[in-house]
C-alpha cells in the first residue's frame, strides 16, 4: 500500500499571475477547489479509509501587482556595470570588477527614490532568509517589496495574453510572490484532517520548513533529516501528544453542567407542581 502520496494542484497560482488575485476567474477555480476538496474526504469516508491523514497547504501566497508598480530598473540604475539573475519580485545583482560599490549605491538611490524595494549586500541579508552565507548568492540582493514588481514581469506579458485570452492595459492587474515571507499577505494556508490531528484545533503560525517534522512523525520514519524545522509547533493538535488531564478536565466540566441542569429542571419542575397546587387550592378556597 502507498504510505505518502502527494497531488500537486497548479490552480488558483496558474490563473492569478496573469488576471490578479480578485478575477472572477480565480475565484470561480477556489470555489471548484472547494468541491474538490470536499469530493476527497466524501470518497475517503465512503471507501472507509479513515485512517489516512489528508493535508491541504501551499508554498506561498500571492499579492496583487498593477502596472502603475512595476518598477523599471533599467531606468533608474541602467544595466552597463552588472549581471543580474532577475524574477518579478527579486534581482540577483553581481557587478562588474571595481564597480561593486557604484553599483550598489546605485540600486541604494533607486529604493530610496521609489520605496518600492530593498537592497542589501550579501552579508547584511537578514539572516532568517537563510542566504548571507550561500556561496551561490549574489553579492548584492534586492527584494521588491509586497504590491510592486521589477521589469521582468513584462516579458510574462505575451504569455498571458495567449494563455488567458486577455488584453494587457493600464489596468490589468497580475499576481505575484517571492516577497518577505513575513508579510501576512504571502503566508501559505494549511489544514489537516485524519487520526494523528485532534478536531476543531487552531495552530499558531509556523515555517513550511516545519512540515518536514511533521511529516516524518506521522510516518513514524524515526531518522528524520536535520533542518531548522521542528514539530513542536504541530504538538498541541496532534493526538500522541493530546494532555490526558485536558479530557478530564472536559468530563469534569461536563458532569457538572449535567448537574446543574439537572438542579435547574428539578426546580423548575417543583415551582410548577407548587403553581398548581396554590391555584387549585385558591379555586377551592382550601387552607394550607
Amino acid at each position: 500500500p502507498v504510505n505518502f502520496a502527494a497531488l500537486y494542484i497548479e490552480e488558483p497560482d496558474f490563473h492569478a499571475h496573469g488576471l490578479g488575485t480578485q478575477h472572477p476567474k480565480v475565484k470561480d477555480l477556489l470555489r471548484k477547489l472547494d468541491d474538490f476538496t470536499k469530493y476527497l474526504h466524501t470518497k475517503l469516508e465512503e471507501h472507509n479509509l479513515h485512517d489516512v491523514n489528508v493535508i491541504h497547504l501551499s508554498d506561498h501566497g500571492m499579492a496583487d501587482v498593477t502596472m502603475s508598480k512595476i518598477v523599471n530598473i533599467t531606468e533608474l540604475v541602467g544595466k552597463d556595470e552588472y549581471e543580474a539573475v532577475t524574477t518579478t519580485s527579486t534581482m540577483f545583482i553581481m557587478p562588474h570588477e571595481g564597480k561593486e560599490h557604484n553599483v550598489y549605491n546605485k540600486f541604494k538611490a533607486a529604493a530610496n527614490k521609489t520605496g518600492a524595494f530593498e537592497v542589501w549586500w550579501k552579508y547584511e541579508i537578514p539572516e532568517r532568509y537563510h542566504y548571507g552565507s550561500n556561496s551561490r548568492m549574489s553579492s548584492i540582493f534586492v527584494v521588491a517589496k509586497v504590491g510592486y514588481a521589477f521589469e521582468g514581469l513584462y516579458d510574462s506579458f505575451p504569455f498571458y495574453q495567449s494563455a488567458f485570452n486577455i488584453t494587457i492595459t493600464n489596468a490589468s492587474v497580475f499576481g505575484v510572490h517571492g516577497y518577505d515571507n513575513e508579510d501576512r499577505r504571502i503566508r501559505p494556508m494549511f489544514f489537516a484532517k485524519g487520526p494523528a490531528f485532534l478536531s476543531h484545533c487552531k495552530l499558531e503560525p509556523f515555517h513550511n520548513i516545519d512540515l518536514l517534522s511533521l511529516f516524518c512523525n506521522i510516518l513514524h520514519i524515526s531518522e528524520c533529516p536535520s533542518t531548522n524545522g521542528t514539530l513542536e509547533v504541530f504538538k498541541p493538535c496532534l493526538k500522541e501528544y493530546e494532555d490526558p488531564s485536558k479530557d478530564k478536565s472536559v468530563y469534569a466540566a461536563l458532569i457538572s453542567m449535567i448537574i446543574v441542569i439537572c438542579i435547574v429542571v428539578l426546580g423548575t419542575l417543583y415551582y410548577l407542581r407548587r403553581s398548581r397546587e396554590q391555584r387549585y387550592w385558591h379555586a377551592y378556597n382550601i387552607q394550607t
